[in-house]
């Protein structure tokens, strides 16, 4: 079972593994019955980045220019924008590697190593 290491420990010292998708329906049910719940909890990741169908039917150009806005926006605010900038660096990042892609490809894109 491929999975990530936590860094909790079982009671022979060995780092636990947990499996990624039971990991994300664990998650998704605990941030569905919270105040945490949104579009991309209850719809998105069950319905289409789940089954890899990745078809929200916006491309990532799309995305990249809305976060471009946003990013550019708060550099002229001088604001703090750490997070902000990456997120930017990331759709930046996937909108040259794969142009025209659904947006929603962002999980497996991230997940197979474009961290920006």
């Amino acid at each position: 079972m491929s999975g990530a290491i936590l860094r909790r420990r079982d009671q022979t010292n060995r780092p636990l593994r947990v499996d990624h998708y039971s990991a994300a329906v664990n998650i998704l049910e605990v941030l569905n019955v919270s105040s945490g719940q949104n579009v991309a909890t209850s719809y998105v990741f069950p319905t289409l980045i789940e089954p890899e169908t990745y078809d929200v039917g916006a491309t990532i150009e799309i995305l990249a220019k809305d976060v471009s806005v946003y990013a550019n926006e708060v550099w002229n605010g001088n604001s703090p924008n750490a997070v902000g900038a990456l997120v930017n660096k990331i759709c930046t990042d996937m909108e040259k590697e794969m142009p025209g892609a659904d947006w929603s490809r962002m999980y497996p894109f991230i997940r197979d190593g474009g961290e920006g």
